[in-house]
């Protein structure tokens, strides 16, 4: 098929799937027979997969297998958010050099042999080749993980976690944890890389450490006519992408009934930051690292503060700078991060409005956004101990989303990167100076900085950062 007749075909596609889901997000009816139906054709993928940072997985991503992936022996793939995620199918498809190919659907791909999982009911459906039976199981543990094995022979498996059962609670949950730890469904994945189709364009299916090859970037980004969304920064400009901005949070929601902390307005906060004989306050970063940085942990049990004064220059933006800030979290129930203008201080914090919240809580598995006080779920606590927030620096005007409030809260590891992300509305980010005030539970460990960890970005030039910590200091509450 020649390249002009591959885009048109895409763009048809799409515009149908953009026109269908004005109500529903871009949900699309996927016969569970035959899902490869509606992708019947054949596409011209990007030369080289694709990290999160430059575009974002939506209805058919290819993720490429590799040694790399071979040799960690395992392989994790997660999905966000959950609620726009009903149905997700995986399957093995022969690897294409795409510099030279096109993908082409054949008439039976992801009939023969796959992996389907539907997250409202935790259930797994595997089938290994043409002659086998489904086998239906349940999902097991925040991310589907699958362990490679290559045999004598040179045949590549990978064989996926499961459970046996449907856990009801947390004490059935940790039995299973135990008796499956060696439920492992094998599915032959020789020369192959991973197909993963979704539900929705919301939907976002990660291969954790993977880059991925989206079905329509190529032929989205020669649409002209603004029809596609050009929300996704790339490091360099704005593409246009089959990626919906995220629109959990809407400006016009503003209406909190209850603080969840609000016993803290009535507790005495002490501007010293000695702690017995221990003092928190501001530390100078290795010379690799510009910048500064307040950590610490309280040695008995009371509420700490971590206070940063943020300076966002008004200079026009140039490629290659980004507006961000890390928050390392160590044994922690809950925190909550204050974002208001340079004035307030600790002090103003018993006036202060939920509006300027984001609020935490690890052990229960929800953040409450400052957009409204509805509960909103994080992904597994023992993967989230880095969190990154970073601001938009522009946007185009016909997003909706260019006057600079927007703030991408990215979830990860110390060891994984940011698979998780929410997207929140916030005034305070777009002006030239504010200040950061992140409370902590008793005990509660934390580090604050313009930058935490070396694989925080993609390899090659790193990244300008335009948010610069002028000041920090460390106080608690009795």
């Amino acid at each position: 098929m020649e390249s002009k007749s591959i885009f048109r075909t895409c763009k048809l596609f799409l515009l149908i799937l953009v026109n269908f889901s004005t109500q529903n997000v871009g949900l699309i009816n996927m016969d569970p027979k035959k899902p490869m139906d509606i992708l019947h054709g054949e596409y011209k993928l990007p030369d080289s997969p694709l990290p999160l940072d430059k575009y974002h997985p939506t209805w058919a991503t290819v993720w490429p297998l590799d040694d790399e992936d071979f040799q960690r022996f395992e392989m994790k793939l997660a999905l966000w958010p959950p609620k726009y995620c009903h149905a997700v199918f995986l399957c093995p498809v022969p690897k294409v050099d795409y510099t030279k190919e096109n993908f082409k659907t054949q008439k039976d791909m992801c009939e023969n042999k796959y992996i389907k999982y539907y997250p409202q009911t935790k259930q797994l459906v595997f089938k290994a080749d043409a002659g086998s039976a489904e086998v239906s199981k349940y999902w097991l543990n925040d991310k589907l993980r699958a362990f490679f094995n290559k045999t004598a022979s040179g045949e590549v498996f990978a064989k996926f976690q499961y459970s046996n059962i449907l856990a009801d609670n947390f004490n059935d949950w940790m039995k299973e944890i135990d008796i499956d730890s060696e439920s492992l469904f094998p599915i032959n994945i020789t020369n192959s890389d991973l197909l993963i189709l979704t539900n929705s364009r919301m939907c976002r299916v990660v291969k954790v450490r993977g880059a991925f090859y989206p079905f329509f970037k190529d032929a989205i980004e020669k649409d002209t006519s603004k029809e596609f969304p050009s929300w996704i920064f790339d490091g360099a400009k704005y593409v246009n992408s089959d990626a919906l901005f995220p629109t959990a949070y809407s400006e016009t929601s503003k209406t909190f009934r209850h603080d969840l902390l609000q016993p803290l307005k009535d507790k005495q906060w002490h501007r010293d930051g000695n702690v017995g004989q221990y003092t928190r306050n501001c530390n100078e970063r290795t010379p690799s690292i510009v910048g500064m940085m307040a950590e610490g942990q309280a040695p008995f049990m009371t509420e700490g503060v971590y206070s940063v004064g943020i300076h966002n220059p008004p200079a026009a933006v140039t490629a290659h700078e980004t507006s961000e800030i890390y928050l390392e979290v160590g044994v922690c129930h809950w925190f909550r991060i204050w974002i208001t203008s340079r004035d307030n201080q600790m002090d103003k914090y018993k006036d202060s409005p939920p509006t300027e919240y984001i609020t935490v809580f690890l052990n229960e598995g929800f953040f409450v956004g400052p957009n409204s006080d509805i509960a909103h779920p994080l992904p597994d606590p023992f993967d989230l101990t880095i969190f990154r927030l970073r601001g938009f620096l522009k946007m185009p005007p016909e997003t909706g989303y260019w006057d600079g409030k927007t703030l991408e809260m990215a979830m990860g590891s110390n060891t994984e990167p940011f698979v998780f992300r929410e997207y929140i509305r916030m005034d305070r980010i777009k002006e030239n100076s504010f200040n950061m005030h992140v409370i902590t539970a008793p005990g509660c460990s934390m580090k604050i900085g313009p930058s935490l960890r070396s694989n925080s970005v993609p390899k090659g030039v790193r990244p300008i950062n335009r948010w610069k910590i002028e000041n920090c200091q460390y106080t608690f509450y009795t």
